[in-house]
């Protein structure tokens, strides 16, 4: 009987160290969806969201000052589809100093 209540102890300090027990990430700083990268499958809602604002952005642009995709193509505009795909990620490089990962503070300047 101990042996299980020690061992659920354990399993709930575990699962509060790892989440940071308010909602945080694991190192206690913004939420847990954050950084938002490549292939992420974290948020898809805050992935779309980026990619609302990075849309925004591609609007405001002009030839040739567009990103480009891996086959040097212009990304004139993303799909809003959740997904943080190789065109997503060339807009977050060209919008975000070559970052390859948007924190949080990132995602809020955009």
């Amino acid at each position: 009987m101990i042996a299980i209540v020690l061992l659920i102890i354990y399993l709930v300090v575990k699962k509060k160290n790892v989440s940071g027990g308010d909602g945080t990430g694991a190192d206690g700083s913004g939420s847990s969806e954050f950084p938002l990268k490549y292939n992420s499958h974290v948020s898809y809602d805050k992935v779309r969201e980026l990619q609302v604002k990075l849309n925004a952005k591609l609007e405001t642009c002009m030839e040739p000052n567009f990103p480009k995709d891996n086959s040097g193509v212009y990304i004139k505009s993303l799909k809003e589809d959740g997904y943080f795909g190789d065109k997503t990620l060339a807009a977050v490089k060209y919008f975000c100093d070559g970052k390859e990962e948007v924190t949080e503070e990132m995602f809020n300047a955009l």
